[in-house]
């Protein structure tokens, strides 16, 4: 069951990562300053896109094992999601590029909505462990 869910969620945050991708090439192409266009807004994907398949991955392993550790597990892949978006933004910064600012806000404007979609479907594989240990009650 978890196996399962775990395709689909995987399907839904490659689907959400390449729908923002679409949006954000929009709306740098189309509204945003030239300043953010001239920028590698496109960088932030390398980041994102493969911490957040791996890290859901490895938390839905493990909340296989021990369906107690999904809340305690995103908590420290979140935990460690913001540390290494410091580190990914850190050449940036201390290279003082033009850059940063508007790469900064992207990232911002990008890993919120991640979050929030990465928050849902955890509720969500938690809720389907309790789902099955009721009905098998």
């Amino acid at each position: 069951m978890i196996k399962e869910f775990r395709i689909k969620a995987t399907q839904l945050l490659m689907g959400t990562c390449i729908a923002l991708m679409l949006i954000h090439a929009l709306v740098v192409y189309t509204l945003l300053g030239s300043n953010y266009a001239e920028g590698p807004f496109y960088a932030v994907y390398f980041f994102f896109l493969p911490v957040t398949l791996l890290g859901f991955h490895l938390i839905a392993k493990q909340f296989e094992k021990d369906q107690q550790s999904g809340t305690r597990n995103f908590i420290i892949y979140i935990f460690v999601k913001m540390l290494g978006s410091l580190l990914f933004l850190l050449p940036w910064m201390v290279l003082k590029s033009p850059y940063f600012m508007e790469l900064a806000y992207q990232f911002l404007a990008l890993f919120f909505p991640l979050l929030f979609v990465e928050t849902i479907l955890l509720i969500r594989m938690i809720n389907l462990y309790f789902d099955d240990n009721v009905e098998k009650r």
